[in-house]
């Protein structure tokens, strides 16, 4: 099955802080918080649909951006491939996000990540 195939593709980022600590990108609706979910443009591959939502809905600089980990989950009864990657914090970087997006701390983000079925993620 190609990756495209599917017909989302969710990721994360995870921030590296300067202070060392590390904070997880993750989507907040008014019912839960979950990873960031794009829908497939087949016309362009899983990792280009995933930059264009981190570009244009989150407003990351997606140049700061090191692909981490490929693999593949379950999510909502769904197969779906799920990209994470890594930035480091820096003080020219706005690490600011807009509404709808937050920065969580790992144990929250292992907590969300835990209700779904991914093959593969690594520890953090």
């Amino acid at each position: 099955m190609s990756i495209l195939e599917n017909k989302q593709i969710a990721a994360t980022v995870i921030l590296n802080k300067a202070d060392g600590s590390k904070r997880f990108l993750m989507h907040q609706t008014s019912e839960q918080s979950t990873l960031i979910v794009a829908n497939v443009d087949e016309e362009k591959t899983g990792l280009a649909n995933v930059l264009q939502v981190l570009k244009e809905k989150v407003a990351i600089d997606v140049y700061q951006l090191q692909l981490v980990e490929l693999t593949n989950g379950i999510i909502k009864d769904k197969r779906m491939p799920i990209f994470v990657f890594e930035m480091n914090e820096n003080q020219e970087m706005n690490v600011a996000l807009p509404t709808g997006f937050t920065w969580q701390d790992p144990q929250y983000f292992m907590d969300r990540i835990a209700k779904f079925e991914v093959k593969g993620m690594p520890l953090f």
